[in-house]
């Protein structure tokens, strides 16, 4: 668009991706005519004289529906956006932005003003507080889940005081009565993170909705996630498994 394009001057367009995708597939868009309206109505042809990027008009969750951008002086509009990039204080600015449209106008009010923070605070305050209560639970289900492997590994060692010393007393080193304990641990928290990862892969539709960034299949991110909870198994386990190391075997299998 041209500071040419006003009222008199043939009506143009310009479009977004998506309306470019969903009527004109591969076809250059540019050049070509749409219009708007009725389909009797032969004064709305407009030519389309560029494409633009997609933008989310309907929040985070929705996608781009597409856009038409069409020059101020060649349609009618009861009201208007104006977005304002400055350093100055918001007070300061929206005073200098009262006195600069009387001047135009003293007939036109500005009616709202706002911060781009407090538009996109108010966007993602659904999400965020959503994402509070899914951190919150699941800081909660993991501080039970090293808990509940602490306690299992704790329990096992205790029914197998007399096998270890046994271990040790022909010759297994404190290493790899560690080792031993450890490996059996990471090994059932590895079978509990595959089933962790096979639902969240079939429950992917559903979570996807409250990510924003990422997909729900996204590798990088269950590889980081299963990496954390095989550490967080790992650290869980480790007290029990050094305690474990250091059983004496003498009175490990001495018989009461």
């Amino acid at each position: 668009m041209t500071a040419g394009d006003r009222l008199g001057q043939p009506l143009v367009v310009v479009i977004s991706e998506t309306v470019a995708k969903k009527y004109f597939n591969a076809v250059n868009p540019i050049g070509q005519r749409m219009k708007q309206g009725q389909s009797t109505d032969t004064k709305t042809w407009r030519t389309i004289v560029g494409v633009v990027k997609d933008t989310r008009t309907d929040g985070l969750t929705e996608g781009p529906r597409g856009t038409f951008y069409m020059p101020r002086a060649q349609e009618e509009m009861r009201r208007g956006l104006l977005m304002v990039r400055s350093a100055l204080p918001v007070d300061r600015l929206t005073t200098s932005m009262r006195a600069a449209l009387a001047e135009v106008d003293k007939d036109v009010p500005l009616a709202l003003t706002q911060t781009m923070d407090a538009v996109l605070g108010e966007f993602l305050e659904q999400p965020k507080f959503s994402m509070l209560l899914v951190t919150m639970f699941a800081g909660v289900a993991l501080a039970l889940a090293s808990v509940g492997i602490y306690g299992v590994v704790s329990y096992g060692v205790t029914q197998r005081t007399r096998e270890i010393g046994v271990r040790v007393a022909i010759g297994a080193e404190p290493w790899m009565v560690i080792r031993l304990v450890l490996g059996q641990a990471v090994g059932m928290a590895t079978t509990g993170v595959g089933v962790g990862i096979l639902l969240a892969l079939l429950s992917a539709k559903a979570i996807s909705t409250m990510l924003y960034g990422v997909g729900p299949r996204d590798p990088v991110v269950l590889v980081v996630v299963s990496g954390f909870l095989l550490a967080v198994a790992f650290v869980a386990a480790l007290a029990p498994a050094l305690r474990a190391a250091r059983i004496d075997p003498m009175r490990a299998i001495r018989v009461d």
